[in-house]
């Protein structure tokens, strides 16, 4: 039996595209059917415009995978660690972070404490004296402890008196230096702002506890300030005190 294999069994398959080496001389193989569009320029700088387009295919390529890479770890990876990881050690920290700062001790900050009362020798109501010790009332009906504010402006006027201009400008007066003021109606409200937090506080003195203990009842009608230090003292007394720039010096030196 002849082990040899048949001639035609060394030419091309059927398919394979491959030139026919059996083909008669002066005749070209055929071409794949993918290749009949294809034509080939005498000039090979024909074909620069398409050449510089695919180079500039292959580096958008390169970019993407090296951004793919990025994005998978791989810089992670140079150090033994992956992007996954890295992100559950950060929750991890973060979350021992909070749980010492809910856990550690913190110190409070220090709230400024009001200066002691004086114990002077002038009796209470008096310049040099403390501020009377009365409850005047919010609008409300609550009480207010009038000695207890401190250091501030208190600002009487009464149900009679068209002092809504005096009152802005005690407002204005007191805004420099932040102090408290306390504007004390006989039976009505006066007109101050409404506003929560606020430093200026509306009363009413029905009673006229404080009127009595002052020594303005002999000047009814009148509006009348009585600065307040933060001791308790009253710095002073103005009857008629419808001016209130002329005490800007005075109030000041309260704070």
């Amino acid at each position: 039996m002849d082990s040899q294999r048949p001639d035609d069994e060394s030419g091309p398959t059927a398919g394979d595209n491959r030139p026919d080496p059996h083909a008669p001389d002066g005749e070209l193989p055929e071409l794949p059917p993918e290749w009949s569009d294809l034509v080939v320029p005498d000039d090979a700088s024909a074909l620069a415009a398409e050449a510089e387009q695919v180079r500039a295919e292959l580096r958008a390529e390169r970019r993407r995978r090296r951004w793919e890479k990025v994005l998978r770890g791989r810089r992670w990876e140079r150090y033994g660690m992956s992007g996954p990881l890295v992100i559950l050690v950060l929750v991890v920290v973060s979350s021992i972070a909070a749980l010492l700062i809910a856990v550690l001790p913190t110190t409070a900050p220090r709230v400024p404490q009001a200066a002691p009362l004086a114990r002077p020798a002038t009796s209470p109501g008096l310049p040099g004296g403390l501020l009377p010790d009365v409850q005047l009332h919010r609008v409300d009906g609550s009480a207010v402890a009038l000695r207890g504010i401190r250091p501030a402006v208190v600002l009487l006027v009464a149900d009679a008196c068209d002092c809504q201009s005096v009152i802005e400008a005690y407002i204005d007066a007191t805004a420099a230096p932040r102090l408290e003021l306390l504007v004390v109606g006989e039976h009505r409200r006066p007109a101050v702002p409404e506003l929560a937090m606020s430093r200026i506080v509306g009363l009413t003195d029905p009673a006229a506890a404080l009127t009595r203990a002052l020594p303005v009842h002999s000047h009814p009608g009148q509006p009348t300030s009585v600065l307040v230090r933060d001791t308790g003292v009253i710095a002073r007394i103005v009857i008629d005190a419808t001016d209130a720039s002329a005490l800007h010096d005075d109030i000041t030196a309260l704070a």
